[in-house]
């Protein structure tokens, strides 16, 4: 199988030499901007599993299954999300998150691994070890959709196919476009899409909003009573932006979809659009006696007419 070309892009395996500068180290930057966190590339051997001085080490299970799944992937394109560490002495690091994705490098014998060094306390350390290790076991929306579209754009270097790609990753194809397409948002959209206040189909949906509308869509999950968008939601958006005509929709109009219906005064149909267009205080009865007396005269009238 070919190997995806990684040149220009900063190899698993090619010296740290410039891979600071690299397009690789500029989309880790991307994906971990928001905590402006440097990523170095550090060699293998210089990094260990966590432990601190009150006994505490890693705590969860390394799941063989998932090794397997990074190998399969990180055998084409290498370790895309870096390990998080921390520096234990001038040339050694603990890896508070991404033992899987080291273990999947051994195995694969690379020489360096990306990484995010941070300097922090024990008691820190193991905060990250037991909670981030949890939140990062699931993979953000955008990282995923960072990950595809890498693998997509080097499909000329790989003999893989996008159902093959996805296969890879335990997904259908259509689900990994739909994580591309998470990427495609503006970027408010895509950290609600993280936080899962968009799930991942109804993101899919909204990608192909204008940018302004996408935005209404923004300003919309701002406001204190906004609802999580499912894609059921999302297509009745699709629906008020479609009456718009091309305009870009009022976030407010967006939120009226979720106001409470009113009840219709009246049982009968007709005598509700007459209120809508008159103002009277009539009863239903009244409208009814009204109505009959009315057809009653007509009727009469049809008659005499014969």
């Amino acid at each position: 199988m070919k190997k995806i070309n990684l040149s220009g892009f900063g190899s698993a395996d090619s010296d740290m030499d410039g891979f600071s500068d690299s397009p690789l180290a500029n989309a880790y930057t991307e994906v971990w901007g928001n905590s402006l966190e440097k990523v170095e590339r550090l060699n293998i051997n210089q990094l260990c599993h966590f432990s601190d001085d009150s006994g505490n080490s890693q705590p969860f299970r390394l799941n063989d299954n998932k090794i397997k799944q990074i190998i399969s992937s990180a055998d084409d394109i290498g370790i895309i999300t870096p390990l998080i560490v921390r520096r234990i002495s001038d040339n050694m690091y603990q890896i508070l998150s991404g033992h899987h994705r080291y273990e999947a490098a051994k195995a694969l014998e690379m020489l360096t691994v990306p990484c995010v060094v941070r300097n922090i306390s024990d008691e820190k350390a193991f905060q990250i070890v037991s909670e981030s290790n949890i939140q990062r076991d699931k993979m953000l929306p955008t990282e995923y959709g960072r990950i595809f579209a890498e693998y997509l754009k080097k499909r000329n270097d790989i003999d893989l196919t996008a159902k093959e790609i996805a296969d890879k990753f335990g997904i259908s194809a259509k689900t990994m476009y739909r994580y591309i397409n998470v990427v495609k948002l503006i970027p408010k959209l895509q950290t609600y899409a993280d936080e899962e206040k968009i799930l991942l189909a109804a993101a899919d949906i909204i990608s192909g909003f204008s940018i302004g509308n996408q935005e209404s869509v923004a300003e919309y999950l701002e406001r204190p009573d906004s609802k999580k968008i499912t894609p059921a939601i999302a297509k009745q958006f699709a629906e008020i932006i479609k009456n718009y005509d091309g305009d870009d929709v009022p976030a407010h109009e967006l939120a009226n979809l979720f106001r409470p219906k009113q009840k219709p005064r009246f049982k009968n149909g007709i005598y509700n659009k007459l209120a809508e267009r008159f103002s009277f205080d009539s009863s239903e009865q009244e409208l009814d006696e009204l109505a009959e007396k009315l057809l009653v005269d007509y009727f009469k009238g049809r008659e005499g007419n014969k």
